[in-house]
């Protein structure tokens, strides 16, 4: 059975920080505020509760590549993933900006504030500046390095903190000089930075917090209870729970509107100045007077069960799974105009946006069903293995709603299946079943990386595999497959050139308008539609074996292959090269026998017979037994007029999908030319490669699924309309 998957909205990367240990080396000041793994937990599962397929990873040195595995470049038209950040760094200055500022140098959207918002925050003397600029109300205050140097004259109480700290940490209020002198010098001693020394405001503590971005949502004001003695004001030992003291929070009601709303408004200014963006907390107090006034900026607000943030939030009614889901929305509003909308909301999308949006939400069980075929093994020989993969081919395909064609299967290097549309008269998709790989390498294990997908036969087989069947798929779950006449034909010789599934793919090739071959290509390679042939010959020389000094193989045989090659003739469209060479020995006595290959690119089918015939004269005369014979054979692609309309519609529609196809035709050998004069017929339409036929074979993972999209779109558009059908476009949904 194919394997299914949960459809999630969208894939979100929770970022955090807990170790400082993956980092190249320990410097600068630490972070001295690791994310609660029960926080995690909460955002996690609020976000899965949301429908959103969710990950963690630790904002450290392997963030970009844990990233580029989770969300992959995007096609165009499909929505990128999101990060979560609740980072708070790991080290250094401006620690909250750091995973912003990687974020946006990769191109990745995040929930939250940018960078200079969070370093701005992050400075309060810098926040100060800014609100003073912009009329906004703050306390008075005074920046100090030197702790025995001339103190400000603010007043006391004075409350006095680190410049660049969060978490209450360094704070401490102080009634005189002496005390503020200490306060200044652990500040500079211990956090290594100025001191801000404050006027203290008696009053009350309320937090605001923003939810939004051009006219944000500001929550009912949370105001922090200190129902013991001690200062009013919140410290680092209240923070942690070590100082005895009972603190709560709580929803005033007992504030005016006026107040309230005066208390907003300052909040959305205040937000707007710094430039933050998504949500933040503005903390102020209510003096004795009734007068606000603006202590910092929170770029960051806690998420914790007991957080002012999300206490406020549900106290609007939002709770704490909403809360984090509407951050989410809130956020990719802000980065694509619109919020994600929910598959019921996509019903009446055209048919391509359909087709399009289908691969791309299922893209991850895709490269999970691209690990199950990389972990079957069917190896050229391997006529077991091979089998197993075509029983396993035909399980997808049956499911699809696709049938076996009995006269063009053979049962033992190939075998074709059509839909319900049939094949006669429309698109046969070639694809290899075999592995090219001899017995002895060792198997690939499947590797997903940011660009590059790793596995056995990746490039020569199963991804070509996975595109057809998925291509299959999407038309099946439009209810398409009925009316599009298509099939695909699988061999299993791909590591002998087609050399016994030939004649099957000419008689099925001859019964389709087109053929569309899904053979792997270089970075920079075109589809191929106008290619040389390639023939590979087998050549073999031979001699009773002899002992040492009366050899006489090697040199013969070796002279006749340098002039075999030697028979190059561009003139004639013919180019030849020697290529694999074994001997075969006796112990202890020279080789008896030699086989080489030798490979022929030629244009002209006459060409090839004519060095052919001119290669056995030259193997006639040799003082050895020698023996030729056309072991493969890739016939010429020709650039006729029905594969040029055909390559004109495919590049139109990579335009269309932006998929890059280069303009030139790549040469590389395909069995598409096995298709008969007349029909239309490409190869290299398969995943762009590296090290093909290589142990250590990858797929370009964007261009993989680039591909996929360019043969769904035109696979649909090669669907027949039903009588009540329009344009392509228009099509309703079939369910």
């Amino acid at each position: 059975m194919q394997k299914t998957s949960k459809l999630r909205t969208m894939k979100v990367a929770v970022v955090y920080n807990r170790s400082r240990s993956n980092v190249i080396n320990e410097l600068g000041v630490p972070n001295r505020e690791p994310f609660s793994a029960e926080d995690l937990e909460r955002i996690v599962g609020a976000l899965a509760e949301g429908d959103h397929q969710v990950t963690t990873f630790e904002g450290d040195m392997d963030l970009v590549d844990n990233i580029g595995s989770f969300m992959p470049r995007v096609l165009k038209e499909e929505r990128p993933g999101i990060v979560f950040n609740v980072s708070y760094g790991i080290q250094g200055q401006a620690r909250y900006t750091h995973v912003p500022s990687v974020l946006e140098m990769i191109g990745v959207p995040y929930v939250g504030s940018g960078p200079l918002a969070h370093s701005i925050a992050l400075d309060k003397i810098v926040t100060k500046m800014i609100l003073a600029e912009h009329g906004l109300p703050t306390p008075e205050y005074a920046v100090v390095e030197d702790p025995d140097g001339e103190m400000p004259d603010l007043g006391f109480p004075a409350i006095v903190k680190p410049k660049n700290e969060a978490m209450s940490l360094g704070i401490r209020i102080v009634e005189d000089e002496d005390a503020l002198r200490d306060a200044v010098r652990n500040i500079v001693e211990r956090f290594e930075q100025e001191a801000l020394v404050e006027r203290f405001v008696e009053g009350r503590e309320i937090y605001i917090g923003l939810l939004g971005n051009d006219v944000p949502t500001a929550f009912s004001p949370c105001e922090l209870v200190f129902a013991s003695g001690g200062p009013t004001a919140l410290l680092y030992d209240d923070k942690t729970k070590r100082s005895g003291r009972k603190v709560h929070l709580a929803i005033p009601d007992d504030l005016d509107p006026a107040t309230v709303a005066s208390a907003k408004d300052l909040a959305r200014r205040a937000f707007k100045a710094i430039g933050a963006r998504d949500f933040a907390r503005i903390d102020m107090r209510l003096d004795t007077d009734g007068e606000w006034h603006i202590l910092e900026i929170n770029t960051l607000p806690g998420l914790s069960q007991d957080s002012p943030y999300p206490v406020a939030a549900e106290a609007d009614g939002l709770d704490f799974v909403s809360l984090v889901n509407e951050l989410v929305d809130v956020a990719s509003e802000r980065y694509f105009g619109s919020r994600e909308r929910r598959p019921a909301e996509r019903s009446g999308e055209p048919l391509d946006k359909r087709l399009f949006r289908g691969r791309t939400r299922r893209r991850d069980a895709i490269e999970e069903e691209l690990g199950d075929w990389t972990r079957v093994s069917s190896r050229t020989g391997d006529l077991f293995g091979v089998r197993e993969a075509m029983r396993m081919l035909d399980g997808r395909l049956v499911e699809t709603g696709l049938h076996r064609v009995s006269d063009l299967t053979d049962d033992h290097y190939g075998w074709t299946w059509e839909s319900p549309a049939g094949l006669n008269g429309g698109t046969l998709l070639l694809v290899a079943l075999d592995v090219p790989l001899d017995a002895s390498t060792p198997p690939q294990r499947f590797e997903v990386g940011p660009q590059w997908l790793h596995g056995e036969g990746i490039a020569s087989s199963r991804a070509a595999v996975v595109m057809a069947t998925e291509a299959l798929r999407a038309l099946s779950e439009e209810g398409l497959l009925e009316r599009t006449p298509v099939g695909i034909l699988a061999y299993g010789d791909a590591g002998a050139d087609g050399q016994f599934s030939a004649d099957l793919i000419r008689r099925a090739a001859g019964r389709a308008k087109e053929v569309l071959a899904l053979d792997p290509v270089r970075e920079g390679e075109g589809i191929v539609h106008d290619a040389p042939g390639l023939a590979t010959l087998h050549t073999v020389f031979e001699v009773e074996p002899r002992r040492v000094g009366r050899a006489r193989l090697v040199p013969a045989a070796l002279r006749r292959l340098i002039e075999l090659e030697g028979l190059t003739a561009p003139g004639d469209g013919v180019d030849v090269a020697v290529g694999s060479v074994s001997t075969e020995t006796l112990t202890r006595r020279p080789p008896h026998r030699l086989e080489a290959d030798l490979m022929v690119r030629y244009r002209d089918d006459a060409a090839r017979r004519a060095w052919i015939s001119t290669a056995e004269d030259l193997l006639s005369e040799v003082d050895v037994v020698a023996h030729i014979g056309e072991r493969g054979h890739y016939p010429p692609v020709r650039d006729g007029e029905p594969t040029r309309h055909l390559v004109a519609e495919l590049r139109a529609l990579a335009e269309e999908w932006d998929v890059p196809l280069a303009s030139e035709s790549a040469d590389s050998p395909t069995l598409a030319g096995l298709a008969p004069e007349g029909t239309a017929a490409v190869g290299g339409l398969g995943p762009v490669a590296r090290g093909v036929h290589r142990p250590d074979e990858a797929i370009d993972r964007t261009a993989f699924m680039q591909r996929l999209i360019l043969i769904t779109q035109h696979l649909a558009k090669r669907t027949r309309p039903s009588t009540t059908e329009g344009r392509l476009s228009d099509v309703v949904k079939v369910r």
